[in-house]
């Protein structure tokens, strides 16, 4: 399975998914795989960054071994302002694990941790499959909070062609 990549890391803390995309999600027997067709970014603290800046992959993927579906929901806890002043929490809908697997989730990462000792994952993202809820004045519904158990995390790039969106911020 992680044969075809060039550089494999287990270093979560120096991998950032913030504002990067999920393009698909492919299970693929007791692995689950996160594909980020735009790449996501290695910063230069990873051993496996030859650049001494921070970097933007080629296309990537992320292996989740020995997964387990936990939980996941949209709009938790989510309170959309409109621009007359007025707030409304959003309803909470479930995302089961069918919904999850099935071909239509593309999520923007919004932050993501994993504790190896736990095997607790979590991920909240924006966008993912949105309900028949109409946009808000602060985008489009779909905050995205996702709960896996895993056991090993595996971040998966061949080549590192671009600076990081967040080289050299803040910019001067």
């Amino acid at each position: 399975m992680t044969n075809h990549w060039t550089f494999v890391s287990e270093d979560a803390g120096t991998i950032s998914l913030h504002d990067h995309r999920i393009s698909r999600v492919e299970e693929a027997g007791a692995n689950l795989i996160f594909a980020f067709e735009s790449g996501f970014d290695v910063t230069k603290d990873n051993s496996l960054n030859p650049t001494g800046r921070h970097r933007n992959t080629d296309p990537a993927a992320i292996i989740l071994e020995g997964w387990q579906f936990i939980e996941g929901a949209f709009n938790r806890s989510v309170e959309v302002h409109y621009p007359d002043g007025t707030r409304r929490r959003l309803p909470e809908k479930p995302l089961s694990k069918e919904l999850f697997l099935s071909g239509a989730f593309e999520v923007e990462v919004l932050d993501f941790d994993w504790t190896p000792e736990t095997g607790a994952f979590h991920l909240d993202g924006d966008g993912g499959i949105y309900y028949d809820e109409p946009d808000t004045p602060d985008g489009p519904v779909g905050f995205v909070t996702l709960d896996l158990y895993v056991e090993r995390l595996l971040f998966c790039w061949n080549d590192l062609p671009r600076d990081a969106w967040f080289q050299d911020w803040p910019r001067q």
